[in-house]
């Protein structure tokens, strides 16, 4: 892990006392959840925490809405209609 990624624990850490390092670990890992609305930077910062902590994983949301220009099937939505 990078200092960058021991200081954004510690950052963590300071502010929820629940967090515990421990569970890592013990490989029973965490859940982060990003939420925001659109265009104020999720995937920005999704992008700046995965080049911290290089064995994170990234969950595919599924959207109902049509793909926008750039996006994949898969990696950024699983488009579907309902």
């Amino acid at each position: 892990m990078t200092d960058n990624g021991k200081h954004l624990l510690s950052f963590i850490s300071e502010r929820d006392t629940r967090y515990d390092i421990r569970y890592t670990k013990q490989g029973r890992g965490l859940l982060f959840v990003i939420s925001g609305s659109s265009g104020v930077g999720k995937g920005t910062l999704r992008e700046k925490v995965f080049n911290i902590f290089s064995d994170l994983r990234y969950s595919v949301s599924v959207n109902t809405r049509p793909p926008r220009k750039g996006e994949i099937e898969g990696k950024d939505y699983y488009f579907v209609t309902v």
